[in-house]
């Protein structure tokens, strides 16, 4: 587990360098590199440390990444950590966000495979509505109904 604590520490601490970007750039930069952190944190939380979606760790990626994604104006580089969180938001204004969020790019690169992800992201949420449980059963639901998504655009 000692590795694990490793990465999440790497995780935490990663932070690009931004300094050969246009300064009019730097917020979206910072946001996208939240975006991503707050991801793969959720994604260890889950995949390796094996925390549900109630979990207070969890959430706080969730709530991190919303308060980004309301700042950026695109969201094309961050597909892969919005699904990760999404799968994860038990809110009702957390999932309005990053249902915009997806919309957003779907419209403005015209890809039915966000919409895809959007329509597979309802099913994870109303599945979690219905059980009571808070908790995501996100990859049950995926193997179940034999969905494939393509996240890395």
């Amino acid at each position: 587990m000692l590795e694990a604590l490793d990465l999440t520490t790497n995780i935490c601490n990663l932070t690009p360098d931004i300094s050969m970007m246009p300064e009019t750039l730097h917020q979206s930069a910072g946001a996208v590199n939240e975006i991503w952190r707050q991801g793969l944190l959720c994604y260890v939380y889950e995949a390796i440390y094996g925390l549900t979606s109630s979990e207070r760790r969890v959430q706080e990626c969730v709530r991190l990444t919303v308060s980004a994604l309301r700042t950026m104006p695109w969201k094309q580089g961050v597909i892969w950590p919005v699904f990760m969180i999404g799968v994860q938001a038990s809110d009702a204004d957390d999932r309005k966000v990053v249902s915009a969020s997806l919309n957003d790019v779907s419209l403005t690169l015209k890809s039915t495979n966000i919409m895809s992800t959007l329509v597979f992201l309802q099913k994870v949420w109303t599945d979690m509505d219905q059980k009571g449980t808070g908790i995501s059963r996100w990859r049950q639901l995926m193997a179940d109904s034999g969905t494939q998504l393509n996240l890395l655009l």
